[in-house]
């Protein structure tokens, strides 16, 4: 639908009578569930390995993204590790930090080519999602759900992609 602000639904529902409240409620719950991830056993260990090197990658490159966000270097060298996690995630089966990291990854794509700045919101999302990437991968490792806040940092991603 064009022209809905879904960002203004949860303001609208609170305005409603209570059946709203209880079935947006409802709604919400069974929204933000995520499946736990489950890894194709072959390429299980090389993923995990993978993972784990490029969230050092990204680590790394957090500092001079901080300092400098529209360094060309810089914000290739992070939308190549979100395209790699999100492929590899894909092939092995963690399909919610895949999704998540192509959200990034598109982030960086529309910072490279300049038709977004790096307003301080989209620096501590690119921020927030590093530092929770060793969390995301026990959580992968254990076959438990992604973190809800890396979740959150897929939906503020998206919202900013429009």
């Amino acid at each position: 639908m064009t022209g809905v602000r879904w960002d203004m639904l949860p303001r609208w529902v609170k305005g409603c009578g209570s059946w709203a409240r209880r079935l947006w409620h409802r709604a919400t719950r069974v929204l933000i569930r995520t499946p736990r991830e489950v890894l194709d056993p072959d390429i299980r260990e090389i993923f995990l390995a993978e993972f784990e090197e490029l969230s050092e990658t990204l680590t790394a490159l957090l500092p001079e993204f901080r300092s400098n966000p529209s360094h060309p270097t810089t914000l290739q060298g992070l939308r190549r590790a979100f395209h790699t996690i999100k492929g590899s995630g894909l092939m092995a089966g963690a399909v919610s930090i895949a999704g998540v990291c192509g959200r990034l990854e598109r982030l960086t794509v529309l910072l490279v080519e300049r038709r977004m700045t790096a307003t301080p919101e989209v620096v501590a999302i690119f921020e927030h999602a590093i530092r929770l990437l060793p969390e995301c991968r026990r959580a992968i490792e254990v076959g438990s759900q992604m973190p809800a806040a890396m979740r959150e940092i897929g939906l503020r991603a998206q919202r900013l992609l429009g």
